[in-house]
């Protein structure tokens, strides 16, 4: 289950507009379809064949931005990005105008202003996006889906004095039950959502970063969130595994700009018994213990006084 951002979009005219842009670069005249790049929709306007050739990079905050539009305003000029978010521009007048555009993001306008490279930085519509969620073949909002899903992040595990990572999701997370079957090293907790779902028992799926792993092999200093899906219906993405629920463990990963950071947690804490028996310090101690229980209880004793002094020799 992963998160994407959607925008409206006419395809048809997307479609139109790389057309345009085939037919201008092979030198044929094209009549600009309406839209609010061009000053005239039913004026037909020619590329001068006199400018300069200018290259740039288009890029947004993750990186190279691919099948951008960048276009001449107020002309049919006009080429799309590359994989690597890249474009070559040519005929291009000294005193024009730039626009760049893409799906979700702010058009951007740039002068040349005797510029040769550009590197441009797209800015998202927050208008235009609506977050949604994938799930399956379909896709629902995330106010939707909240009732089956439980998150978690790093915060929440950071301020708890912890020794696995199963112990320290115990308590955050609603239907998702831990229990410590003993207090052994090294063994592990049973997982359980949405309470008891067959007879023959069923513990819930764990991925960590998309590999199903046991979850006590995670650092918990090293888990950047945890997600819980609850409903059933996750089988239909993650098989019938899912039935019993998914647990979705995303680790921490370094940032592009981050330095090196070392850290260091520990925990001590010493364990011991609530009541221990005194117990004797030497054999012959217990031989005139059981003689004497031997008296109380008018017996025969157990030891002769020659052997115990064989003991205590």
């Amino acid at each position: 289950m992963y998160y994407e951002k959607r925008a409206s979009f006419d395809f048809s005219k997307r479609i139109l507009f790389c057309a345009l842009c085939a037919l201008s670069s092979a030198g044929i005249v094209a009549s600009p379809m309406s839209s609010g790049n061009l000053s005239d929709a039913n004026a037909v306007k020619t590329v001068a064949q006199n400018g300069k050739t200018v290259k740039g990079v288009v890029s947004d905050n993750f990186g190279p931005v691919p099948g951008a539009n960048v276009i001449v305003k107020g002309t049919t000029n006009g080429v799309i990005t590359d994989m690597d978010g890249k474009f070559t521009l040519s005929d291009v007048p000294k005193n024009a105008v730039l626009q760049v555009s893409f799906i979700g993001y702010i058009m951007q306008e740039i002068k040349v202003a005797g510029k040769n490279t550009f590197a441009i930085q797209l800015s998202e519509d927050a208008k235009a996006l609506e977050e949604v969620v994938v799930v399956g073949y379909g896709t629902q909002k995330k106010v939707n889906l909240t009732g089956a899903i439980g998150q978690v992040d790093s915060k929440v595990l950071e301020s708890r004095p912890i020794t696995s990572s199963a112990s320290a999701l115990q308590g955050t997370i609603p239907n998702l039950q831990i229990t410590n079957t003993s207090g052994e090293p090294g063994q592990s907790a049973s997982l359980n959502v949405r309470g008891t779902a067959s007879i023959n028992g069923g513990s819930p799926l764990v991925l960590v970063d998309g590999v199903e792993m046991n979850l006590d092999l995670v650092n918990p200093n090293d888990i950047a969130n945890v997600t819980v899906l609850k409903d059933a219906a996750a089988s239909a993405i993650y098989g019938v595994r899912a039935a019993y629920g998914v647990v979705l463990v995303t680790t921490k990963s370094a940032g592009k700009e981050q330095r090196t950071i070392v850290s260091y947690s520990g925990n001590v804490s010493i364990s011991k018994a609530t009541v221990m028996p005194d117990m004797v310090d030497h054999s012959w101690q217990h031989a005139e213990f059981i003689n004497q229980a031997a008296d109380n209880g008018s017996v025969n004793r157990l030891w002769d006084a020659a052997y115990i002094e064989k003991m205590k020799a």
